[in-house]
């Protein structure tokens, strides 16, 4: 099973990749989907999923990632 949000109109997204190898290092499938629906304070309280759709930089996502501390 995958998650949808995986996926764009031309298949999978590219800009996931390096955000999700980050949270791999420390978190299983389920609560890396969660970060990345979850509003995120280090992205001015948008989710992760929402500001690399309005285009911002994967490599800021993951710098946003490897600061993650909830559990």
């Amino acid at each position: 099973m995958y998650f949808e949000f995986q996926f764009d109109e031309l298949g999978i997204r590219s800009d996931l990749g390096s955000v999700v190898q980050t949270l791999r290092r420390s978190f299983d499938d389920l609560d890396i989907a969660e970060w990345l629906a979850r509003p995120n304070e280090a992205l001015a309280g948008a989710t992760p999923l929402r500001r690399l759709s309005s285009g911002d930089s994967p490599e800021r996502i993951a710098r946003a990632a490897e600061n993650v501390n909830w559990r």
